[in-house]
């Protein structure tokens, strides 16, 4: 039972790939970095059903808020299965570095311990930007990892990522996100470790955002989710 908790709460929390990122305001779990490219102020809940098993949710809020010269941003997590859910939450701050550079960095809470958390995106051309993030507590460094991004001269843009947590595997995402116009978006692809097919489809209306997600599991299932945002007005 030990055993099977505990692969249970990684596959939840340490996956690379937690929140799908059909909302700009939830691309922060991924890239950190990504946090002081926000220049309007967002909001995202998110919730998922894993696998359709009683009890075994994920629930997630991201907040972002320009302030001063920055943008600060909150992001918290709820996973597992009842009573082995356990709780991530952090207050983050981003500033822009220049032209190119975007950084953001973290404090917070998850499993029972303290955690800093620092990540960067450098863009390096108009269709390719590079992250890196870490985090650390007490004990050391917790997870890190490195992104590449890049998109075509149409609506596509593709994402490859790998990630390594304390005491686990290397985990590993590709995907595929495709705009065929201003108020949809369709994404797709694979998170390994373990591995879970995706496929999620995004859409706008006004100043509110909606989002719906599918993970495949060969031996456990589907795992629908549902996501809702709302983008305020902006620094321009």
């Amino acid at each position: 039972m030990i055993i099977v908790c505990s692969l249970t709460l990684h596959w939840v929390l340490l996956q690379l790939f937690p929140i799908p990122p059909l909302l700009e305001v939830f691309g922060t779990w991924n890239e950190p970095g990504r946090l002081a490219a926000l220049r309007r102020a967002s909001a995202g809940v998110y919730s998922e059903k894993r696998f359709m098993i009683e009890g075994w949710n994920v629930h997630a809020l991201a907040l972002a808020i320009p302030a001063g010269g920055g943008v600060a941003g909150v992001k918290v997590l709820h996973a597992g299965i009842r009573p082995y859910a356990e709780t991530q939450a952090s207050l983050m701050y981003g500033l822009r570095l220049g032209k190119s550079v975007t950084a953001a960095a973290g404090f917070g809470l998850g499993g029972g311990k303290a955690v800093a958390e620092l990540g960067t995106v450098w863009e390096t051309g108009q269709r390719c930007r590079i992250g890196m993030q870490c985090s650390m507590s007490a004990s050391g460094a917790d997870h890190g990892g490195v992104s590449v991004t890049f998109g075509s001269a149409g609506p596509v843009e593709f994402e490859l990522a790998a990630a390594k947590a304390a005491g686990h595997p290397v985990s590993g995402r590709a995907q595929v996100l495709y705009r065929p116009v201003d108020r949809l978006l369709i994404v797709g692809g694979y998170a390994a470790g373990p591995l879970f097919p995706y496929m999620g489809v995004g859409w706008t209306a006004g100043w509110w955002k909606m989002g719906v997600v599918g993970r495949w599991h060969p031996y456990l299932g589907i795992s629908p989710g549902i996501m809702i945002g709302w983008n305020g007005k902006g620094r321009d």
